[in-house]
Protein backbone atom coordinates (compact mmCIF):
# COMPACT_ATOMS: atom_id res chain seq x y z
CA UNK A 1 0.00 0.00 0.00
CA UNK A 2 1.46 3.10 -1.16
CA UNK A 3 1.58 5.97 1.95
CA UNK A 4 0.50 9.94 1.21
CA UNK A 5 0.65 10.78 -2.85
CA UNK A 6 3.21 12.87 -2.81
CA UNK A 7 3.69 15.90 -5.56
CA UNK A 8 5.40 16.19 -8.47
CA UNK A 9 6.59 18.85 -10.71
CA UNK A 10 6.72 16.59 -13.61
CA UNK A 11 5.09 13.44 -15.11
CA UNK A 12 7.03 10.46 -16.41
CA UNK A 13 9.03 12.00 -19.51
CA UNK A 14 9.08 15.46 -18.44
CA UNK A 15 5.65 16.87 -19.41
CA UNK A 16 4.59 19.15 -17.16
CA UNK A 17 1.78 18.54 -14.53
CA UNK A 18 -1.23 21.04 -14.46
CA UNK A 19 -0.54 23.68 -11.69
CA UNK A 20 -2.72 23.13 -8.61
CA UNK A 21 -6.28 24.73 -8.52
CA UNK A 22 -6.02 28.38 -7.40
CA UNK A 23 -8.32 29.57 -4.46
CA UNK A 24 -8.63 32.81 -5.70
CA UNK A 25 -9.63 31.48 -9.29
CA UNK A 26 -13.68 32.45 -10.39
CA UNK A 27 -14.35 28.72 -11.22
CA UNK A 28 -12.88 27.72 -7.93
CA UNK A 29 -15.07 25.12 -5.70
CA UNK A 30 -13.69 23.86 -2.52
CA UNK A 31 -13.85 20.66 -1.48
CA UNK A 32 -16.47 19.17 1.17
CA UNK A 33 -15.36 18.33 4.43
CA UNK A 34 -16.28 16.35 7.18
CA UNK A 35 -16.23 17.58 10.49
CA UNK A 36 -18.22 15.88 12.74
CA UNK A 37 -20.43 12.73 13.28
CA UNK A 38 -23.19 11.76 15.81
CA UNK A 39 -25.68 9.59 16.18
CA UNK A 40 -29.45 10.20 16.44
CA UNK A 41 -32.16 9.58 18.95
CA UNK A 42 -33.76 7.60 16.02
CA UNK A 43 -31.11 4.97 14.92
CA UNK A 44 -29.58 8.14 11.90
CA UNK A 45 -26.59 9.30 11.78
CA UNK A 46 -26.07 12.95 11.50
CA UNK A 47 -23.07 14.11 9.05
CA UNK A 48 -21.69 17.62 8.89
CA UNK A 49 -19.17 19.87 7.80
CA UNK A 50 -17.76 22.56 4.94
CA UNK A 51 -17.68 23.35 1.44
CA UNK A 52 -17.82 26.16 -0.92
CA UNK A 53 -20.36 28.70 0.42
CA UNK A 54 -24.12 28.45 -1.54
CA UNK A 55 -22.70 24.75 -3.13
CA UNK A 56 -24.74 21.44 -3.86
CA UNK A 57 -23.52 19.17 -1.74
CA UNK A 58 -24.68 15.55 -2.42
CA UNK A 59 -23.42 12.15 -0.41
CA UNK A 60 -24.44 9.34 -2.72
CA UNK A 61 -24.71 5.48 -1.74
CA UNK A 62 -23.74 3.30 -4.47
CA UNK A 63 -27.33 1.38 -3.77
CA UNK A 64 -28.85 4.73 -5.51
CA UNK A 65 -29.68 7.10 -2.61
CA UNK A 66 -28.54 10.29 -2.08
CA UNK A 67 -28.83 13.43 -0.14
CA UNK A 68 -28.48 16.55 -1.33
CA UNK A 69 -28.63 20.88 -0.02
CA UNK A 70 -26.98 23.78 -0.62
CA UNK A 71 -24.61 24.19 1.47
CA UNK A 72 -24.97 27.27 3.84
CA UNK A 73 -23.42 31.24 3.29
CA UNK A 74 -20.85 30.12 5.67
CA UNK A 75 -20.14 27.24 3.67
CA UNK A 76 -22.35 24.83 6.34
CA UNK A 77 -24.36 21.45 5.20
CA UNK A 78 -25.73 18.52 6.91
CA UNK A 79 -27.12 15.34 6.79
CA UNK A 80 -29.03 13.01 8.49
CA UNK A 81 -28.32 8.82 7.15
CA UNK A 82 -30.07 5.72 8.03
CA UNK A 83 -27.40 3.41 8.83
CA UNK A 84 -29.04 -0.41 10.05
CA UNK A 85 -27.32 -3.07 10.43
CA UNK A 86 -23.96 -2.27 8.57
CA UNK A 87 -21.56 0.05 7.47
CA UNK A 88 -22.14 2.41 4.76
CA UNK A 89 -19.44 3.88 1.99
CA UNK A 90 -20.80 7.03 0.18
CA UNK A 91 -19.32 9.46 -2.12
CA UNK A 92 -19.58 13.42 -0.50
CA UNK A 93 -19.62 15.97 -3.53
CA UNK A 94 -19.99 19.72 -3.83
CA UNK A 95 -20.97 21.27 -7.01
CA UNK A 96 -20.94 24.93 -8.12
CA UNK A 97 -20.55 27.28 -11.33
CA UNK A 98 -20.84 24.20 -12.82
CA UNK A 99 -17.55 22.32 -11.33
CA UNK A 100 -18.03 19.64 -9.18
CA UNK A 101 -15.36 18.06 -6.88
CA UNK A 102 -15.25 15.29 -4.14
CA UNK A 103 -13.52 14.54 -1.11
CA UNK A 104 -10.71 12.69 -1.11
CA UNK A 105 -11.98 8.89 -0.29
CA UNK A 106 -15.20 7.93 0.70
CA UNK A 107 -17.10 8.50 3.78
CA UNK A 108 -17.81 5.86 6.16
CA UNK A 109 -21.04 5.47 8.11
CA UNK A 110 -21.09 3.16 11.03
CA UNK A 111 -23.56 1.53 12.93
CA UNK A 112 -22.95 0.83 17.02
CA UNK A 113 -21.40 0.76 19.04
CA UNK A 114 -18.51 1.89 17.38
CA UNK A 115 -17.97 5.65 15.98
CA UNK A 116 -20.39 6.83 14.10
CA UNK A 117 -18.43 8.37 11.09
CA UNK A 118 -14.97 7.89 9.10
CA UNK A 119 -13.34 8.73 6.34
CA UNK A 120 -11.72 5.99 3.99
CA UNK A 121 -9.13 7.07 1.85
CA UNK A 122 -7.40 5.34 -1.37
CA UNK A 123 -3.94 3.81 -0.59
CA UNK A 124 -3.49 5.56 2.93
CA UNK A 125 -4.98 5.42 6.30
CA UNK A 126 -8.60 6.52 7.64
CA UNK A 127 -9.29 9.74 8.63
CA UNK A 128 -10.94 9.97 12.51
CA UNK A 129 -14.07 12.40 12.89
CA UNK A 130 -14.44 13.36 16.36
CA UNK A 131 -11.49 11.12 18.16
CA UNK A 132 -10.20 12.88 20.79
CA UNK A 133 -7.26 11.36 23.64
CA UNK A 134 -4.72 11.87 25.55
CA UNK A 135 -3.24 8.68 25.74
CA UNK A 136 -3.26 6.54 22.49
CA UNK A 137 -6.04 5.02 20.76
CA UNK A 138 -5.82 2.76 17.78
CA UNK A 139 -9.02 3.57 15.41
CA UNK A 140 -8.42 1.67 12.46
CA UNK A 141 -6.08 -0.78 10.45
CA UNK A 142 -5.44 -0.29 6.74
CA UNK A 143 -3.83 -3.04 4.22
CA UNK A 144 -4.12 -4.60 0.81
CA UNK A 145 -3.17 -7.78 -0.44
CA UNK A 146 0.62 -7.33 -1.03
CA UNK A 147 1.52 -6.88 3.14
CA UNK A 148 1.36 -2.90 3.17
CA UNK A 149 -0.26 -1.72 6.26
CA UNK A 150 -1.55 1.71 7.41
CA UNK A 151 -2.57 2.12 11.41
CA UNK A 152 -4.52 5.37 12.49
CA UNK A 153 -5.67 6.97 15.81
CA UNK A 154 -5.34 9.70 17.91
CA UNK A 155 -3.50 10.96 21.07
CA UNK A 156 -1.82 13.70 22.49
CA UNK A 157 -1.64 16.57 19.65
CA UNK A 158 2.42 17.04 18.77
CA UNK A 159 3.06 13.56 20.48
CA UNK A 160 5.69 10.82 19.29
CA UNK A 161 3.86 8.20 18.71
CA UNK A 162 5.41 4.82 18.24
CA UNK A 163 3.80 1.31 16.57
CA UNK A 164 4.69 -2.33 16.91
CA UNK A 165 3.69 -5.50 15.46
CA UNK A 166 3.81 -9.02 17.12
CA UNK A 167 6.12 -7.14 19.39
CA UNK A 168 8.62 -5.39 16.84
CA UNK A 169 8.80 -1.94 16.11
CA UNK A 170 6.90 -1.20 12.27
CA UNK A 171 7.07 2.79 12.42
CA UNK A 172 7.20 6.29 14.30
CA UNK A 173 4.32 8.84 13.74
CA UNK A 174 3.59 12.55 15.44
CA UNK A 175 0.01 13.40 15.96
CA UNK A 176 -1.36 16.16 14.08
CA UNK A 177 -2.52 19.34 15.79
CA UNK A 178 -5.90 17.69 16.17
CA UNK A 179 -3.97 14.75 17.96
CA UNK A 180 -4.93 12.37 14.75
CA UNK A 181 -1.39 9.97 13.43
CA UNK A 182 -1.09 8.06 10.39
CA UNK A 183 1.61 5.38 10.78
CA UNK A 184 2.48 3.12 7.94
CA UNK A 185 4.18 -0.40 8.69
CA UNK A 186 7.18 0.41 7.08
CA UNK A 187 9.12 -1.78 8.93
CA UNK A 188 7.08 -5.19 9.44
CA UNK A 189 4.35 -6.35 6.45
CA UNK A 190 1.32 -6.70 7.89
CA UNK A 191 1.20 -10.80 7.45
CA UNK A 192 -2.06 -12.90 7.30
CA UNK A 193 -3.35 -14.05 10.31
CA UNK A 194 -3.39 -12.66 14.38
CA UNK A 195 -1.27 -9.73 14.69
CA UNK A 196 -1.08 -7.69 17.85
CA UNK A 197 -0.68 -4.02 16.99
CA UNK A 198 0.17 -2.06 19.75
CA UNK A 199 0.96 1.97 19.76
CA UNK A 200 2.12 4.01 22.98
CA UNK A 201 3.52 7.61 23.32
CA UNK A 202 4.24 9.68 26.80
CA UNK A 203 0.90 9.21 27.89
CA UNK A 204 0.38 5.50 27.87
CA UNK A 205 -0.39 2.63 25.25
CA UNK A 206 -3.17 0.89 23.25
CA UNK A 207 -3.18 -2.39 21.41
CA UNK A 208 -5.65 -4.78 19.95
CA UNK A 209 -5.69 -8.16 18.76
CA UNK A 210 -7.18 -8.82 14.89
CA UNK A 211 -7.32 -11.03 12.00
CA UNK A 212 -5.67 -9.87 8.79
CA UNK A 213 -6.77 -10.75 5.61
CA UNK A 214 -6.13 -10.43 2.01
CA UNK A 215 -9.41 -8.83 0.76
CA UNK A 216 -10.36 -10.78 -2.16
CA UNK A 217 -12.30 -10.36 -5.45
CA UNK A 218 -15.69 -8.08 -5.20
CA UNK A 219 -18.90 -8.47 -6.63
CA UNK A 220 -19.92 -4.63 -5.98
CA UNK A 221 -17.66 -1.30 -4.92
CA UNK A 222 -17.48 -2.83 -1.20
CA UNK A 223 -18.43 -5.75 1.18
CA UNK A 224 -18.67 -5.21 4.74
CA UNK A 225 -18.58 -7.75 7.45
CA UNK A 226 -18.48 -8.23 11.25
CA UNK A 227 -14.71 -8.88 13.06
CA UNK A 228 -14.32 -9.22 16.79
CA UNK A 229 -14.18 -5.87 18.08
CA UNK A 230 -15.00 -3.70 14.91
CA UNK A 231 -16.21 -3.86 11.34
CA UNK A 232 -14.20 -4.97 7.98
CA UNK A 233 -14.22 -2.93 4.76
CA UNK A 234 -13.31 -4.39 1.39
CA UNK A 235 -13.83 -1.89 -1.25
CA UNK A 236 -12.71 -0.17 -4.98
CA UNK A 237 -9.76 2.37 -4.49
CA UNK A 238 -8.53 1.87 -7.74
CA UNK A 239 -9.51 0.25 -11.00
CA UNK A 240 -7.97 -2.95 -10.23
CA UNK A 241 -7.13 -2.42 -6.30
CA UNK A 242 -8.82 -3.67 -3.73
CA UNK A 243 -8.27 -2.02 -0.05
CA UNK A 244 -9.20 -3.46 3.72
CA UNK A 245 -10.04 -1.04 6.36
CA UNK A 246 -10.90 -2.14 10.10
CA UNK A 247 -12.38 0.68 12.16
CA UNK A 248 -12.61 -0.64 15.81
CA UNK A 249 -15.34 -0.05 18.19
CA UNK A 250 -13.27 0.69 20.88
CA UNK A 251 -12.39 3.84 19.34
CA UNK A 252 -16.05 4.82 20.72
CA UNK A 253 -14.40 5.33 23.98
CA UNK A 254 -12.45 8.31 22.52
CA UNK A 255 -15.35 10.26 21.12
CA UNK A 256 -14.79 14.04 21.93
CA UNK A 257 -15.59 14.88 25.18
CA UNK A 258 -14.08 11.68 26.57
CA UNK A 259 -10.58 12.71 26.93
CA UNK A 260 -9.44 10.01 29.51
Amino acid sequence: MAASPQVQANAPGGTALPPPPDPTAADYVEAPVVLAGARTADGQVTVSGRAAPDSIVRLSAPEGQSWGMTAGGDGQWSFSVPVGDHPRMMALTAEKVGRSVHIDGAVVVLPAPGIPVAIARPGYGARSIGLQSIRPVIMSVDYDGGGGGILAGVARPGSVVHLSIDGLEAAVARTDAQGRFIAPAIKQPLKAGQRMIRVENSDGAAQIQTEVQPPGPLDGIYAARRQADGWRLDWRSGPRAVQSTVIFDSAQQALAGSRP
